[in-house]
């Protein structure tokens, strides 16, 4: 049951004894950012972190390495339909050089309003492969992820606001 339904329950039940306050500031709501592996973790990669929440238009977005095919090509990126392309770097010969410290740099410079890039522990300095798409989510599944105003039973003891209410709030919302 919602706790806000578990609230009103009380107060309906008790009301000599329960009093329904609104907290005082409302909550930042139940998002996170989105993120996404660019190569695979267990051997090199980065990860690619949206700037804004998930639920506000960064779920979804892909992210890719691509080789260019050709000789002594620049690290270039293209951002384009929701998706993130990251052309990489090659040498002399057309070996991608593309290290993944370069790659994250490159990425959070050119997007900064939009991503943050991280390598993957262990993967420093590492080639960056050809990857992906791989798809950013926040790995959230709530059905309200915006900021809202929280209710809270206060009893008639004349204590503050009830510890149950706080606990079953951070229960409901814990992934």
């Amino acid at each position: 049951m919602d706790i806000r339904a578990r609230i009103g329950r009380l107060a309906r039940q008790y009301p000599d004894l329960v009093d329904v306050i609104n907290l005082p500031n409302p909550t930042e709501g139940y998002r996170r950012t989105a993120i996404g592996y660019l190569g695979d973790p267990a051997v090199s990669a980065i990860i690619v972190e949206s700037v804004r929440f998930g639920n506000q238009g960064m779920n979804g977005v892909q992210v890719r390495s691509v080789d260019p095919g050709a000789p002594n090509q620049p690290l270039s990126t293209r951002y384009n339909g929701r998706v993130l392309t990251v052309s990489l770097r090659t040498d002399a010969t057309g070996a991608v050089v593309s290290t993944t410290d370069e790659v994250a740099a490159f990425i959070a410079a050119r997007y900064p309003q939009t991503f943050r890039a991280y390598m993957e522990s262990g993967s420093t300095g590492l080639l960056m492969p050809v990857a992906g798409p791989s798809t950013l989510d926040d790995g959230l599944h709530a059905v309200d992820h915006l900021p809202h105003q929280w209710s809270a039973a206060r009893d008639g003891s004349g204590s503050s606001v009830t510890t149950t209410a706080r606990a079953e709030m951070a229960a409901e919302h814990s992934p």
